[in-house]
């Protein structure tokens, strides 16, 4: 039954229909657009996501740092002979870890390589990715806070949302004509492109809540409180539209990456050289289709989404009139900044009287950052220590979505079906987590397992997929619960922020470690201390049902 056929049906119906005008549709500001949100609205919101997501799962995941890899190969020396470069030939264009090697090609005892930085600094050639994605994190948590007020409270919702994006595909694309010579401006392509996508999806978040608020009332099903629609139904509705309307971009993201990923491995493998190992050629292709892949659906994105302009921020008229055009447009730029980085410190203010809120955001913390450390961790041990090929390590980033597509879909279904309390679900997930480096680590001791063979990789990247489906599902219900009603998108702002925050310091420790140790392995100890110390907070230091009636109290106080 629809909406409209309900409201038919009461005696109210007037009062109800204004109820939800005043809800929903109200114009708040003369430059707000409350037209119903269409079909192709929400295909052109879904595209966004279509686009971009194979960034961050494909490229980011593993091409990328492959790339970074090779290149400071190319362009280092062995450990044990600072002389002789780390790769006999590179003039061929074809990298060749050292176990990758024909016999008698690369002399043995050779596979620690080093890189010099800027011509001082010597790191290992696995750090040179570590420290990248750590300063590109770094940098997209700036650009998210920055920009979060001008995704909230400007016109230029839509406008930054396609440039990035298209900035963000055409410096993808770039990596195509990076040397191995120049393998900082590698790095500075990957630091780019990521901040771009942190961009990208600062603003696609911001325009779910506007696509929701503008759902056509008839096609709304809202329930009954006697012979009244309430408000609190309205509420519900809402929240129930959003999680649709998520789960279908999100949906729609996570097909994009798999088809993208496979395309991708069929790319390495068709320009790959059997003989000597995955050219750098192959990866740099599969990076570039990624970025031809991001820009082509911008084309949708730009055809079928509305400008949605937000509230106009406050600004000094006076302040205005004095200055030039362009000290115009600064001003409101530094206004815009400002209002992005006064809303996060406000937000943690209010966090700071919810003790339970503080102490999830605690152990996400942790687990977040141990999380994402594993994947590019990971994908470099394979590649040196496994001496996997760039074809097989696109498999395991596509086992990696599958089954994170698995997870997602299963452990929700199977908490209600079990009656499992969502606390205890998210700590068996992040036990079977702590799984991974801790099978790691058992290759200290033995060489039958723990990590000495390609099928364990594939093995381990499953549970990691389903660890992470299961995870971020989980993580984002339980937070939502948390929040006082009325701040839920200022809530996790924070929640974002600390995601993003705290995955800058894992890639940078595990780079030290590898410096120190030249042995990747090592890694997998941080790894599975930060797991254990997010697992213990969360089982010992988060009180669920203390949560909620925390954020009740907070919300009846305000």
């Amino acid at each position: 039954m629809s909406l409209a056929d309900t409201t038919e049906n009461l005696p109210l119906a007037a009062a109800s229909d204004s109820l939800l005008d005043d809800y929903d549709f109200a114009r708040k500001y003369p430059e707000q657009d409350t037209s119903p949100t269409s079909k192709q609205e929400i295909f052109g919101w879904c595209c966004y996501s279509w686009s971009s997501e194979p960034f961050i799962v494909s490229a980011v995941g593993t091409f990328v740092p492959l790339l970074l890899e090779q290149f400071a190969r190319l362009a280092g020396f062995r450990l044990d002979d600072n002389t002789k470069p780390c790769v006999s030939a590179p003039e061929t264009d074809n990298p060749i870890p050292p176990g990758l090697a024909p016999p008698g090609l690369i002399p043995p005892g050779s596979d620690k390589c080093v890189l010099p930085l800027f011509g001082h600094f010597i790191i290992d050639t696995s750090s040179l990715a570590l420290y990248t994605f750590s300063a590109s994190i770094f940098l997209q948590a700036l650009i998210v806070i920055s920009m979060s007020g001008m995704a909230d409270r400007s016109h230029f919702r839509k406008s930054i949302l396609v440039v990035f994006g298209i900035l963000g595909a055409l410096t993808t694309m770039a990596f195509l004509g990076v040397s191995y010579k120049h393998y900082i401006v590698a790095s500075l392509l990957a630091m780019l492109a990521n901040c771009c996508f942190g961009a990208v999806n600062v603003c696609g978040n911001a325009f779910l809540a506007i696509l929701v608020s503008n759902y056509p009332q008839n096609s709304v099903k809202v329930g009954r409180d006697g012979e009244f629609i309430t408000e609190a139904n309205i509420s519900d509705t809402k929240n129930q539209l959003s999680s649709q309307i998520s789960g279908t971009g999100a949906a729609c993201g996570y097909t994009a990456a798999l088809v993208a990923q496979l395309i991708a491995i069929l790319i390495v493998k068709k320009f790959s050289n059997p003989v000597l190992g995955s050219s750098t050629f192959a990866i740099q292709a599969a990076i570039f289709f990624i970025g031809c892949w991001w820009l082509v659906f911008q084309i949708p994105v730009i055809l079928l989404m509305r400008l949605r302009p937000g509230p106009p921020l406050h600004l000094d008229e006076t302040e205005l009139s004095h200055k030039s055009s362009f000290g115009s447009s600064l001003y409101r730029l530094s206004q815009y900044t400002k209002y992005g980085w006064v809303t996060l410190a406000q937000t943690a203010m209010h966090a700071q009287k919810l003790r339970q809120i503080m102490m999830f955001l605690l152990a996400w913390f942790f687990v977040s950052d141990s999380l994402t450390t594993i994947n590019s961790t990971a994908i470099l041990f394979a590649r040196s220590n496994l001496q996997m090929d760039t074809t097989q390590l696109g498999i395991v980033g596509l086992l990696t979505v599958m089954f994170a597509i698995l997870g997602s879909l299963v452990v929700p279904n199977l908490i209600r079906r079990c009656g499992l309390l969502a606390k205890s679900a998210l700590c068996g997930a992040v036990a079977l987590a702590c799984f991974i480096p801790l099978y790691g680590i058992v290759g200290f001791f033995t060489t039958s397992f723990g990590l000495h063979h390609a099928p364990e990789m594939f093995m381990l990247a499953m549970i990691y997929g389903i660890v992470l489906g299961s995870v971020a599902t989980l993580t984002r219900s339980i937070f939502s619960t948390l929040i006082p009603v009325g701040l839920e998108s200022t809530f996790f702002s924070l929640f974002a922020v600390t995601d993003k925050g705290s995955s800058v310091i894992g890639p940078i420790i595990s780079g030290l470690i590898v410096d120190s140790t030249h042995e990747l392995r090592y890694c997998f100890v941080w790894l599975l201390f930060g797991l254990l110390a997010g697992l213990a907070i969360l089982w010992w230091g988060v009180d669920l049902e203390q949560g909620v009636r925390d954020g009740e109290a907070f919300t009846e106080e305000a």
